[in-house]
């Protein structure tokens, strides 16, 4: 069983929850996963991360409540520790949801398609232009567009996600510090488990809708991960999320078993 599950001793398990938060890390699902929640609150709120959501005077206000969104951890600690909130997170394996989120910006860039670049950030969606004739598997090609970004929004980006944002003495601690702040949520899972994860939910808040996952990016090239520059280039912008995946699996895996 692949999943990830943690239980908090200080939350409630059954109906002390009025709110759900969602921590969506870009390529997890996401979308599909909000999707689900849309009939099962009194407010459903997505793309909670963007300037002007109500989401945060609904929460004051003691109504029931969905919310998701890009937050950074640490834009919303303070409320995946309150009692009163369900939050949780979906992690994907690292090399997927790489492939998959540059394949996403990729899409912006289709010529035919030009009215969506408006829906994107502009670096963003100067990155998608240069990156739309290149093939996922031309390192050559593709590495100066991706590093051009210097931070680029490809690079751990799920380790990025669960940090506080501090300055850390070693890129090593990052990890830590992510797995640290995993274990506040009341469940996170790996997407390679969605259906045991989506089942303690809908058990919890349901009946939820189905989850219908989609492509968004409408491209289906893969990288050769066979060639091992083009493995060792995409391999680089995921190496803490590796760890931090591996990690988490594992204490996930020591919940089920012990659950089953």
């Amino acid at each position: 069983m692949v999943g990830m599950v943690t239980a908090n001793e200080h939350r409630s398990d059954g109906g002390g929850h009025r709110g759900v938060l969602f921590l969506h890390i870009p390529k997890t699902a996401g979308s599909s996963l909000t999707d689900a929640f849309c009939f099962s609150f009194q407010h459903f709120v997505r793309d909670g991360h963007l300037p002007g959501s109500p989401w945060r005077g609904i929460l004051e206000g003691g109504e029931p409540f969905f919310v998701s969104g890009h937050f950074p951890f640490a834009t919303v600690a303070d409320v995946i520790e309150r009692p009163e909130v369900f939050s949780f997170t979906v992690l994907r394996d690292p090399w997927e949801q790489v492939v998959s989120h540059i394949r996403w910006v990729k899409a912006y860039g289709d010529p035919e398609r030009e009215e969506k670049l408006s829906e994107i950030h502009p670096s963003i969606a100067e990155m998608a232009k240069k990156l739309w004739p290149i093939s996922l598997s031309d390192i050559d090609a593709l590495k100066p567009v991706i590093e051009a970004s210097g931070g680029s929004p490809f690079h751990n980006l799920q380790t990025l996600f669960l940090r506080r944002g501090r300055e850390l003495s070693s890129p090593k601690l990052a990890v830590a510090e992510a797995m640290e702040n995993l274990s506040l949520f009341d469940l996170y899972f790996a997407l390679e488990d969605l259906e045991h994860g989506f089942g303690i939910m809908d058990g919890k808040f349901g009946p939820l809708e189905p989850v219908k996952r989609s492509n968004q990016g409408l491209i289906e090239e893969r990288p050769n991960f066979r060639d091992k520059a083009v493995r060792a280039f995409f391999g680089s912008l995921i190496e803490l999320d590796l760890e931090l995946y591996d990690q988490a699996r594992g204490a996930s895996q020591a919940f089920f078993a012990e659950a089953d």
